[in-house]
């Protein structure tokens, strides 16, 4: 059940409409990997509390091992297909992040402002 609904009712419903459902790198909540449209939406969140904000700037928790598993699930999933975003409060800088995850997927890193 997803709030009370037949989860397969719902991605049923989301396939016929073409939706997407959000891929979420979420400490609270594990959201199934449903490809319900012919595009991929995945979004890298974690929490607010852990990295507070004004800490962001470097990498702060290593989410390596995470990120892996979502490169997994993302197998066979066209690039082109795949929209993939990336919150600060992930690992705490999301550029950084970013990286990590082009260099896990086999793409090149893109260039960053030097630290400071």
């Amino acid at each position: 059940m997803v709030l009370g609904l037949d989860a397969e009712w719902v991605s049923s419903l989301l396939e016929r409409q073409k939706i997407a459902v959000c891929w979420s790198s979420l400490n609270y909540l594990e959201v199934p990997p449903l490809e319900t449209a012919d595009w991929v939406y995945l979004r890298f969140i974690r929490d607010h509390v852990t990295i507070p904000a004004e800490r962001h700037g470097a990498i702060q928790v290593d989410r390596g091992e995470e990120t892996r598993r979502w490169v997994k699930r993302l197998h066979g999933v066209e690039a082109s297909r795949a929209w993939v975003f990336f919150n600060n409060h992930y690992a705490d800088y999301a550029p950084k992040s970013v990286n990590s995850f082009r260099r896990e997927t086999g793409l090149e890193p893109v260039a960053l402002p030097p630290e400071e």
